[in-house]
């Protein structure tokens, strides 16, 4: 799913495709000039080995029937292709998510039970770790990037400080071989 096209806009391969269910997403994917129409990736609109490379990042744990997202994902490849998907893993942003009162658990499709359900379409999995640090300088600025989370968690407020805030970002990249 490409959602507004940020990273998709990065890549620099010779053809690029974007599916996203959000037709607000497609419009903003659309406006970088990238590819893109409206599509389930329960159902995607490509034959059978259509690319060498599938991209989902942080969309599998939005999916109604992950095994048919990842299948679809897995059938869509060429023999050779390859999945790759950035995750969160457990006490991701714990620093600040202990502070507000936000979501501690785990996504349900994560660094840990992530590559078992890949592999049930995919014949090799590797998970890398991709660890940092966010910094807020200011609150309004940690604010601001709660206020994304109001329609799934409800209101949540910035801790009073002190700042600049710090939080380690717990990430994985899983890459699946066909």
């Amino acid at each position: 799913m490409s959602g507004s096209g940020d990273f998709a806009a990065l890549l620099t391969a010779p053809d690029v495709r974007c599916v996203d269910l959000s037709p607000a997403a497609v419009d903003a994917a659309s406006a970088k000039g990238l590819r893109v129409e409206v599509a389930d990736i329960q159902d995607l609109p490509f034959l059978d080995g259509s690319f060498d490379v599938a991209v989902a990042n942080w969309v599998l744990y939005h999916v109604h029937d992950r095994a048919l997202a990842i299948a679809e994902l897995a059938r869509v490849l060429t023999p050779a292709g390859r999945f790759v998907g950035c995750y969160n893993a457990p006490g991701h942003l714990q620093e600040l998510w202990s502070r507000v009162g936000g979501p501690l658990a785990a996504d349900d499709f994560n660094a840990d039970n992530g590559p078992g359900e890949l592999r049930r379409s995919f014949s090799r999995v590797e998970v890398r770790e991709a660890r940092g640090e966010v910094l807020w300088e200011t609150r309004e600025r940690v604010q601001t990037y709660l206020d994304a989370y109001q329609e799934m968690y409800g209101a949540l407020t910035a801790p009073a400080g002190p700042y600049p805030f710090r939080a380690t970002r717990r990430n994985v990249v899983l890459v699946a071989d066909r």
